[in-house]
């Protein structure tokens, strides 16, 4: 509380503040009416354009309100607990949108593991925008789309926005057939001409896809993951590595390939697949999930030293992260991520040690220049 009550104090003078990252996580009563008027002095600066805001607790009204907020250029929420978006925040969201027609950045994330049973739709968050005046078009460049409803449809109606748009994240679509509408979605993207420099995505194998990637050069950042059945196919991998890498590798900065599932992508890649990373040269991150073979005579790591190898050969590396795994059951075909049990659970922290000893042993032999390290695999959930 006094921490707070330091911030309202200081707020007339912070005349210069461009950007506010507020983290939600008051649950007591007495803090409500200093939040309240935190907010209100916050949002009256005249210059700020930036608004992160992390909601961690379940209802965060009556504290909470975007109505000081008006004329920003970015807008983030992020929403880290499992409780349902409740009806006044997503409408008090709705009507900030409304008041901010130079938006450039938007984000609405509720990342894995969270899965609250109610969650809005991307058409629901945008209406507001509709109190635009009709000569108003946005100048999205950057969208991130993560664990909501969005169809393709409401991709579509919103498309004069989106003219602009050079990054997008579209993860976790909790349509119904979310490959379905992600694979129309691409096809929205090139049809219209729309080339990206970042992308994240978590379907890979519907055809828009992989032809919206290879049909420009230039992009810089890629975040590729499969989470369907048909998604490891040797023609996708073989598609991806052949046709997509080769048209961005003079500009491809940093890539994370995989998910942390029994697939080809994680378990098989040809080396004539993994070389075309090599001409990768401008590449200087680089993170993916490798799966470690668990048999009766014992671990084989024959693709983890195939990555680290490949690794060695790009001048620009400053990062290599990896994830072991050695998931028995496919959780591709069943939807969920979890172990199993605590046996399974122990197998995969062996693995994890096992691949550690190997990053040390494999740094100490070649004086690896980079960041190279195996770590354990994000919290996933269904």
């Amino acid at each position: 509380m006094a921490g707070l009550q330091l911030l309202i104090d200081l707020a007339p003078t912070l005349t210069n503040l461009q950007s506010l990252k507020w983290s939600y996580w008051i649950t007591q009563p007495s803090v409500l009416p200093l939040l309240v008027k935190g907010l209100d002095l916050l949002g009256s600066v005249p210059g700020l354009k930036e608004l992160i805001i992390e909601i961690a607790v379940s209802d965060p009204s009556p504290g909470f309100t975007f109505k000081p907020f008006s004329n920003l250029s970015s807008v983030s929420v992020h929403w880290i607990h499992e409780g349902n978006i409740t009806q006044d925040f997503s409408a008090g969201l709705v009507d900030l949108l409304g008041r901010c027609p130079n938006l450039e950045k938007f984000t609405f994330s509720v990342p894995r593991p969270y899965h609250p049973s109610k969650v809005p739709s991307f058409t629901h968050i945008f209406s507001g925008i509709g109190s635009l005046p009709s000569t108003t078009c946005l100048k999205l460049r950057h969208l991130d789309l993560t664990g909501i409803y969005v169809s393709a449809d409401e991709f579509r109606v919103h498309l004069h926005h989106l003219r602009s748009l050079k990054i997008l994240r579209l993860m976790f679509n909790r349509c119904a057939d979310s490959p379905g509408e992600n694979d129309q979605i691409c096809g929205l993207l090139l049809d219209n001409s729309i080339y990206l420099d970042e992308f994240a995505i978590d379907t890979t194998h519907p055809p828009n896809v992989l032809k919206y990637l290879s049909s420009y050069s230039g992009l810089e950042h890629l975040k590729f993951q499969s989470r369907y059945p048909g998604a490891d196919s040797p023609e996708n991998i073989h598609r991806f590595f052949s046709l997509v890498l080769p048209l961005h590798r003079a500009t491809l900065r940093v890539l994370h390939l995989g998910w942390s599932v029994e697939t080809l992508w994680t378990r098989d890649i040809p080396p004539e697949e993994l070389a075309q990373i090599e001409k990768c040269q401008q590449l200087t991150r680089i993170s993916c999930y490798i799966t470690v073979a668990v048999g009766r005579t014992g671990r084989t790591d024959k693709l983890m030293g195939r990555w680290l190898e490949t690794t060695m050969k790009l001048a620009r590396l400053q990062h290599f992260w990896f994830y072991p795994t050695c998931l028995i059951q496919p959780r591709l075909h069943t939807g969920h991520y979890y172990y199993d049990d605590e046996e399974e659970f122990g197998l995969e922290m062996e693995v994890k040690k096992f691949a550690v000893n190997k990053v040390e042993k494999f740094k100490a032999e070649y004086a690896v220049p980079f960041v190279m390290k195996a770590s354990s695999a994000p919290s996933l959930g269904p």
